[in-house]
């Protein structure tokens, strides 16, 4: 392996770390309304939000190398005091196949399972998609939803055992 080769798999498990720390993997339930009735729509989206611009060039660099498309914003502070931040946003199914397809080999924390779970997802409907609307949503793609964003239900009933 030459060097450029090198500095490029040690890129990649740089960002595979900086992702599982700084990232975040979701399918979002977006609602649209279709002949008066409300319609979920699964989105699956991936991104990094950083204040370090340096650090966010760099992430644009090695997306552009290795062909992974995204959307760059800037987060103006939203209070006195915070710092200016730096979006990096892949939402779509092709943009996170491709994403997660890259990334996953280089994962090695919690958000794999999370990332493997959703990629799953997106391969699962991108074979019954035609077009924007697709497919009505099977009780498997119901099911690896709730799998992938579970309600966590906040219980505020005090504890009534006594340690």
């Amino acid at each position: 392996m030459d060097n450029q080769q090198e500095r490029l798999e040690l890129n990649i498990h740089w960002f595979a770390g900086f992702f599982e720390a700084e990232g975040w993997i979701s399918l979002m339930d977006t609602k649209r309304i279709e002949n008066g009735e409300k319609i979920s729509r699964y989105v699956p989206t991936c991104g990094i939000c950083n204040t370090d611009l340096s650090i966010s060039k760099h992430i644009l660099r090695l997306f552009e190398n290795n062909g992974i498309t995204y959307q760059f914003h800037i987060r103006k502070p939203r209070k006195k005091g915070y710092k200016q931040g730096w979006q990096i946003h892949l939402s779509g199914m092709k943009r996170c196949i491709a994403f997660l397809t890259w990334i996953i080999p280089y994962m090695m924390g919690e958000k794999k399972e999370k990332a493997q779970k959703v990629l799953e997802f997106c391969n699962q409907r991108r074979n019954k998609i035609n077009g924007f609307c697709g497919v009505s949503y099977s009780q498997n793609d119901i099911d690896l939803f709730r799998e992938i964003n579970p309600k966590i239900l906040n219980d505020y009933t005090p504890n009534m055992q006594l340690a």
